[in-house]
This record gives C-alpha cells, sequence and structure tokens, in this order.
C-alpha cells in the first residue's frame, strides 16, 4: 500500500493545530515521529503515546495506563458496593 511522506511544513501545521489540546486527563505535548503518533502528558504527570484520531472521538474517557487502571478499579469498587454503574469521567 502507498507510504505517504509527511514534511516539515505539514507537520508544523498538525503541531499548531494539536499541541496544548485536551482531551479528559491528556494534553497533546508534541509529536512523536511517523504514523501520527502524539506524546500527551497526563494531569498526573505521566507521558503516553496516542495517535491523534484519540482527539477526534470525545465520547470516551481517556487517561494515561496509571490513571485508567486506577479509575477503572474505582469504578469496579463503586459497582461491587452499590450496584450502581457510573461512567469513568465520574471517577477521573
Amino acid at each position: 500500500f502507498p507510504v505517504t511522506i509527511l514534511n516539515a511544513a505539514h507537520i508544523k501545521e498538525q503541531s499548531e493545530k494539536y499541541i496544548g489540546e485536551r482531551r479528559s486527563r491528556l494534553v497533546v505535548f508534541g509529536w512523536w515521529g511517523s504514523g501520527g503518533r502524539w506524546l500527551c502528558r497526563c494531569d498526573c504527570g505521566y507521558y503516553t503515546i496516542r495517535k491523534i484520531s484519540f482527539l477526534k472521538n470525545k465520547q470516551f474517557f481517556d487517561a494515561c495506563p496509571e490513571c485508567m487502571h486506577v479509575v477503572k478499579q474505582k469504578l469496579r469498587d463503586h459497582w461491587l458496593r452499590t450496584g450502581e454503574k457510573l461512567s469513568e469521567e465520574d471517577f477521573a
């Protein structure tokens, strides 16, 4: 299949568009190389790599792996105690 090579101008344009954009607990911090990957910083200070497509799908909660684990654990514990199902956003 064809491979698209990004030039520096395209990367600069994308950087201006996405750097500083927030999604859930993640903020886009910078370009991470080929494949459309971006370095993101979580509110806890941990860095993670995401494809830019995660910014386009705003209906889901997103965070670094450590925070996601904590949120899912809290969500599970709450459900076991109360039987009430809440969203991940409620525990972020």
